[in-house]
């Protein structure tokens, strides 16, 4: 898990916080299914889109375009809202808005 304390967050560590939030996403079938609405995905193309570092940067931005989706992610992993936003910027190119 990481760490809320670090200033500077890794690929890696960014890559597994999205991971994280793609598995919080899923556990409620309302917010997958506008997870998936919103991106066009389908399940298996999503499974396949895992891997790359804008689906993950996307993943996170859901995340954060919601307050209280934010508040509950972070509650539910025991981190602050930095870190996702820190990893946000990490994977995401040019900051730009994904979805």
């Amino acid at each position: 898990m990481i760490s809320s304390k670090p200033q500077i967050i890794t690929v890696d560590q960014a890559e597994t916080l999205a991971l994280q939030a793609m598995a919080f996403i899923a556990q409620d079938e309302d917010t997958l299914n506008r997870f998936l609405g919103i991106t066009g995905f389908s399940l298996e193309t999503l499974k396949t889109k895992l891997t790359e570092r804008t689906t993950l940067a996307g993943i996170l931005q859901f995340i954060m375009d919601y307050e209280p989706r934010l508040l509950s992610f972070c509650d539910h992993i025991g981190m602050q809202p930095t870190v996702v936003t820190k990893a946000w910027h990490c994977l995401s190119p040019d900051d730009a808005q994904l979805w």
